[in-house]
């Protein structure tokens, strides 16, 4: 279950982002992405200006999408108001969608958002915000978050001898409505040893499927190649019986999963209950943390899981039937990264990820000195390169690890320092845009520090 896990933070978190100041934080209720100086716009007859620009990392079959307006008590005049959206294949050529006004979000710790621009039909790789307004500020604007929902990618999908067939295990239909279905699958490759270390050495998935599905009893099949093993099919008719099938395309050979079959529910009616935009961090009090989410009568039990980016971390789950959780005894000035699943049709159905950091500690003088106050990382944003200092009063040697999204461990080193301050150079060139996390051990004295460092243009 762990793959499925791991998959889904991966969508959740696969959007890249490039702004004038983008600050991350551990809740979109109490940060935002904001600008405080206009600069160049990425579309350049839009001149110095407010703008937020979203790239996906490839040419994608784009669908609706949703936004959290900037939502802190103290930053509402901030949020975008009146918002031109522009879409681009290369990031040089824009084609103009049209404009929206964002409204105002009100401070509440639930906010449930707005939908955001309708992008159905559009293929694009980056999607540009541009804010002609905000609520008043006369310094800053900017937004909480926007998610977009990507369809199945169906561009640039390599093929040739070096894919590998694969043996379908499971296919689970996870959720069903109305009108949309999500379904996944389990599979092992079909590898000979020698092959096994060459294959995966690819940061992608080196796997190319084709799934298809039809109304029971139709002739013409809708087929949709992809590389994930995902899909969200949406437009269907309610109260219908679908059947489908997924293949694996290996060179010149497929091998073909079993045939199965799901059936929409009537329409209005609401599939399986995701927590996602629902969850939010109630209060931080030192080491101490509450996380609230709503929940829905159906639902007699929640699982919490919890992890630090410590290096050898463990996850931490927990079984809860209240929809509000304290966590006690964390770790101070640490990065937490934090879900809820529900249990649907016997899969586990995830929440988007939450992040926040805890503080120093109240009241455990046994805990290790933090690094929070001699640890920084600058620029950040970054387009690739990046400086770690370290400012200490006695010689010391510092490990460090840079983690991705998923917690995996992608850089690690130790450097030796010295009395004031200390830079060094860590590069993120070869990894995709998003945001990573730095975390910094003092071998000597055993303080600690995580930090977020955001890869993307600036």
């Amino acid at each position: 279950m762990k793959n499925i896990l791991l998959t889904i933070i991966y969508v959740s978190l696969a959007t890249a982002l490039a702004a004038q100041c983008f600050e991350p934080d551990a809740s979109i209720w109490e940060d935002t992405w904001q600008s405080c100086q206009v600069s160049a716009n990425p579309k350049a007859a839009y001149g110095n200006t407010h703008w937020v620009q979203y790239d996906f990392g490839a040419v994608r079959n784009l669908s609706k999408s949703w936004v959290w307006n900037t939502n802190a008590p103290n930053r509402l005049n901030q949020g975008f108001r009146e918002v031109k959206i522009d879409y681009s294949i290369d990031g040089i050529n824009w084609t103009y969608w049209g404009e929206l006004n964002f409204p105002k979000a009100q401070g509440n710790a639930v906010y449930g958002g707005f939908p955001g621009p309708d992008l159905v039909g559009i293929q694009a790789r980056y999607v540009l915000l541009t804010a002609l307004s905000n609520y008043g500020d006369p310094n800053c604007a900017g937004i909480a978050e926007i998610k977009f929902n990507l369809l199945p990618d169906q561009m640039d999908i390599p093929r040739g001898e070096g894919l590998p067939c694969v043996d379908f295990e499971e296919i689970i239909v996870v959720d069903v409505s109305d009108t949309e279905a999500y379904i996944l699958w389990e599979f092992e490759p079909i590898l000979d040893d020698e092959d096994e270390e060459d294959i995966f050495e690819d940061e992608e998935i080196p796997f190319l499927f084709t799934f298809r599905y039809r109304v029971l009893g139709a002739e013409e099949w809708i087929a949709i190649e992809l590389r994930e093993a995902e899909i969200f099919l949406q437009d269907l008719d309610p109260l219908t019986t679908y059947e489908f099938q997924v293949i694996s395309e290996c060179g010149q050979e497929t091998v073909d999963s079993y045939i199965d079959e799901f059936t929409t529910l009537e329409e209005g009616a609401q599939g399986c209950y995701r927590i996602d935009e629902e969850l939010y961090i109630e209060s931080i009090e030192g080491t101490t943390v509450v996380v609230v989410w709503e929940g829905r009568e159906d639902v007699e039990e929640y699982v919490v899981t919890y992890v630090n980016f410590l290096p050898n971390a463990e996850l931490v789950e927990v079984e809860v039937t209240d929809t509000r959780i304290v966590l006690e005894g964390l770790l101070p000035n640490l990065e937490y990264m934090l879900i809820v699943a529900v249990e649907c049709n016997g899969v586990p159905i995830y929440s988007s990820p939450l992040y926040f950091s805890t503080q120093e500690a109240l009241t455990n003088t046994d805990t290790p000195e933090a690094l929070e106050a001699v640890v920084s990382i600058f620029p950040n944003p970054t387009s690739g390169q990046f400086t770690l200092g370290y400012e200490t009063k006695q010689a010391d040697t510092l490990s460090y690890t840079i983690h991705d999204a998923m917690g995996r461990v992608l850089q690690r080193g130790t450097v030796v320092v010295a009395p004031g301050g200390n830079q060094f150079m860590l590069d993120l060139s070869t990894y995709a845009d998003g945001v990573y996390l730095v975390h910094a051990v003092s071998t000597i004295s055993g303080r600690y520090a995580s930090k977020r460092v955001v890869k993307g243009g600036r």
